[in-house]
């Protein structure tokens, strides 16, 4: 059983010490960012034929795209279990981690067909706070199970909703394999890894007494209108003939501030206005060796039929962009609506949801391969065509139920910033 530590700063300087030592260099191949993977590849090399490893690992490292550290894992070991710890597991450690189980392969050439064993844990002992108190324990239930599964791989049935045995075809080495996505965020809840903050009744009802007025308000006016009676048509994004994706490009905040202008740069930000900072045309067209500002990459001119959305840090917060000259930060990602059968308001909250239901966050960063998978529904007509005006009338319809959303987590926030007594 290991531990790692887990942190990316120092990487580059122990990287090149393996390089510059003699004999390392051909024992640390696997590849990968941070520490923990240097620590991966050791323990794995140390490993003989059968032997057997349990390591506390990242979140981060599972969700990453890059291939070279699982194709080695996948080359010299079998997987026997992914089980999910939720952040602050570890004290002063919040961030979400797994305890990865492995088996060394006695003969490379052997190929994995069994199932992996997962398990999604809410509690560990004790609760995740600075007073580390006892509390319902998970683990043991896990450990339960996972002994049942070892007993009979191809037989085993999991008798919790926090196990399931996911086939080996899902650990592609560019696939994600932070397996907590697979339970959808209902089933996160129910099992409490979504926390869930609770105050007294008066107070909620007191509080939420004009949000609820709301609610009534919006059912009056919307009513029938709540869903699209007709049928819906799904799409990814990577059909060219229906959107163009547009990646974003590295501008520093230094660089912004010597050459301050009247473009807006755009990056990843939950709000629509959150703008990373200002820069002239002359220096961007300079930096990027172009003959005019509307050559550069990233540039954009007024247009009403193309959204941002964040690709890392507030990943997959969707925004219509409306503005008359932006360029995209490189944290960010661009999708252009091509067919005029669209309506791009109604994209985008049929894009946020996709990018939600996909459990898309920090750790599983949302890049230009991963977003062209993506897979939105539209309305259709009886002709099998694009229905504008149902998307409009959804459009309407999604935007006074965000602004609801939008006053109940104020009021929310109010409360947590109040004294509740019960």
């Amino acid at each position: 059983m290991a531990n790692p530590p887990y942190i990316v700063s120092g990487t580059g300087s122990v990287t090149r010490k393996i390089k510059s030592t003699t004999g390392l260099s051909a024992f640390y191949t696997a590849g990968g960012s941070g520490l923990e993977s240097r620590f991966l590849n050791w323990i794995v090399n140390a490993l003989k034929g059968g032997g057997r490893a349990f390591i506390v690992l990242p979140k981060a490292m599972f969700a990453r795209t890059e291939k070279s550290l699982k194709e080695f894992v996948l080359e010299k070991c079998f997987i026997d279990a992914l089980v999910y710890l939720p952040a602050n597991s570890f004290y002063t450690t919040p961030v979400e981690t797994y305890i990865l189980g492995l088996r060394k392969k006695s003969d490379e050439h052997q190929k994995q067909t069994e199932p992996v064993f997962c398990f999604l844990t809410s509690e560990i002992g004790e609760t995740r706070d600075v007073k580390r108190d006892p509390t319902k324990n998970d683990l043991v239930e896990m450990g339960t199970e996972y002994q049942r599964f070892k007993t009979d791989r191809a037989k085993f049935i999991p008798s919790t909703s926090q196990c399931k045995v996911v086939p080996f075809s899902v650990f592609d080495p560019g696939a994600r394999w932070d397996v907590d996505y697979l339970w959808d965020i209902g089933e996160k809840r129910t099992l409490g890894i979504i926390d869930r903050t609770q105050f007294s009744v008066d107070d909620l009802i007191e509080r939420f007494s004009e949000v609820v007025s709301s609610l009534q308000q919006s059912q009056k006016v919307l009513g029938k209108s709540l869903t699209h009676t007709g049928k819906f048509g799904s799409v990814t994004l990577k059909d060219a003939r229906l959107f163009a994706i547009h990646r974003g490009h590295r501008v520093t905040k230094k660089e912004c501030q010597s050459h301050q202008g009247d473009i807006i740069v755009i990056a990843s930000g939950r709000h629509k206005d959150s703008y990373f900072a200002r820069i002239n045309s002359a220096f961007l067209a300079q930096k990027f060796r172009a003959k005019s500002i509307d050559a550069v990459p990233g540039y954009f001119t007024s247009r009403t039929n193309i959204v941002s959305l964040g690709a890392t840090g507030s990943v997959g917060a969707v925004h219509v962009r409306e503005e008359e000259k932006w360029f995209l930060h490189d944290d960010a990602l661009a999708v252009e609506v091509l067919d005029p059968a669209i309506d791009v308001h109604y994209f985008r909250y049929s894009l946020q949801k996709a990018i939600t239901d996909a459990q898309f966050t920090y750790c599983a960063k949302l890049y230009q391969k991963r977003l062209a998978q993506v897979e939105v529904t539209i309305p259709i007509d009886g002709a099998g065509s694009f229905d504008l005006k149902a998307q409009r009338l959804l459009a309407q319809v999604y935007a006074q139920q965000e602004q609801i959303t939008q006053n109940v987590f104020n009021t929310v926030q109010d409360l947590l910033a109040t004294d509740v007594s019960y």
